[in-house]
This record gives structure tokens, sequence and C-alpha cells, in this order.
């Protein structure tokens, strides 16, 4: 499970540097989503818990990216 340990509000700019290219935020009353143009959906809950829905192989991709550069951030 992933987990984003900075401020919400910088969440936006930390997909940007992932380069997934235009991001579409909905403001949902329990999480932020983010739509993504591959189809997938990203939500960042406010426990930090990011939750991604989509299809399996770019949704895989996806997750490896940011994993990775969450890595790098730590």
């Amino acid at each position: 499970m992933l987990k984003y340990l900075y401020s919400n509000d910088t969440f936006t700019n930390f997909l940007t540097k992932c380069g997934l290219g235009e991001i579409a935020l909905i403001l949902k009353g329990y999480c932020f989503c983010y739509l993504l143009p591959q189809g997938v959906s990203i939500y960042l809950y406010k426990n930090v818990t990011i939750l991604i829905q989509g299809n399996p192989a770019i949704k895989h991709a996806i997750k490896m990216t940011i994993k990775e550069l969450l890595q790098k951030t730590s």
C-alpha cells in the first residue's frame, strides 16, 4: 500500500513530477480524486493512503512510477 506522508497540497505537484500527463482534480468529501488521461484514477485519502484504479497494466506502471519517486523523496 502506498502512503503519501507529505501535505495534501503538494500531491498534485508530486503527480506532475511523475510525468503522468494532464491531471484533473475532483474533490470528494473523504479524499482527493485525480483523473489521468490514461483512464486511471488516483485517490489520496485523508489517512495518507494512495489508491490507484483503472486498467490493470497501466495501473501497475503508474504505481511503480509513484513508488519510485516516493522512495527518492523520502
